[in-house]
């Protein structure tokens, strides 16, 4: 009897905790949707009053690493799953293998919105104030779920995107990536 009472006065402690989980997690999204909006909307404002400046990456040092803690508290929570790829340089990757990153952002956009969506796959604030080096792999950090992990690497490999498959790891010399079909 004394094991069953124990047993119905843990529950709700349970059921609590994990509620705060959940309430916790929903916040880190949320923290994340509204971070990236406002820093969209600033680098749109940005080009707009100075369209041959482009942006200094100083100014928006306190945005990165508020949206890499917040993915990276999701990595945690285990609602993403965090992998360190490169892709093709840049002169082989293209429009049609940039076209295949931004059709899979797409495919994201109904679920996490656009701008949430573009720093799950690491093209987001980062990457536009990066520049990228002609001859060098892109490097991407992906903070995805298992399964659109999985379909990331999937489309990458397919499409040759990848930089290690690339360089010739399989014996074979780098190919341009396929049109998105």
């Amino acid at each position: 009897m004394k094991l069953l009472t124990l047993a119905i006065l843990l529950v709700p402690i349970v059921l609590l905790a994990d509620e705060n989980e959940q309430r916790r997690d929903l916040g880190n999204w949320l923290k994340i949707s509204v971070r990236v909006q406002n820093v969209a909307r600033e680098l749109e404002r940005l080009q707009r009053l100075m369209p041959d400046t482009p942006p200094e990456p100083s100014q928006f040092d306190g945005d990165l690493k508020v949206i890499t803690s917040v993915l990276s508290e999701l990595v945690k929570a285990r609602e993403l799953e965090e992998k360190k790829i490169e892709l093709v340089p840049p002169e082989v990757l293209g429009d049609e293998g940039l076209g295949h990153v931004m059709h899979f952002v797409e495919s994201l956009s109904d679920t996490y919105g656009y701008f949430v969506a573009i720093e799950l796959v690491d093209v987001g604030l980062r990457m536009k104030l990066s520049v990228l080096e002609k001859g060098k792999p892109i490097p991407l950090t992906l903070r995805l779920p298992p399964k659109l992990l999985r379909k990331f690497l999937a489309m990458a490999e397919k499409n040759n995107m990848l930089h290690s498959r690339a360089e010739g790891v399989d014996g074979k010399p780098p190919q341009a990536p396929q049109p998105p079909r």
